[in-house]
């Protein structure tokens, strides 16, 4: 999936948002199914964003994964100093693409 934010920026918003609404053992858990099923390690989701998004709604379901990227995608707009709109239906990937 081609996007312009910096690894950087989707990496710190990520480990933030899911540590706020996760907690920190819920996040390293699925951190650890992202490499388990996926063979993405935690240092590298950023180039994988597919299968990070994928991973979010097989543990979380659509619901909560869509509310998860929304919050994640908050984190990167106010990083990049993008004003963020939440959009119905949309996914983390769905905000990346438009993110610019």
């Amino acid at each position: 999936m081609e996007h312009s934010v910096p690894e950087r920026v989707l990496r710190e918003s990520v480990e933030e948002a899911l540590m706020d609404i996760l907690g920190e053992k819920v996040r390293d858990a699925f951190f650890g199914y992202l490499e388990a099923s996926f063979h993405v390690s935690r240092a590298d989701f950023a180039n994988h964003v597919e299968f990070f998004v994928k991973a979010l709604s097989d543990v979380f379901g659509v619901t909560a994964s869509m509310v998860l990227g929304r919050a994640i995608a908050k984190r990167i707009y106010a990083r990049l100093e993008i004003p963020f709109v939440p959009k119905n239906g949309y996914t983390l990937t769905d905000y990346l693409k438009e993110a610019k």
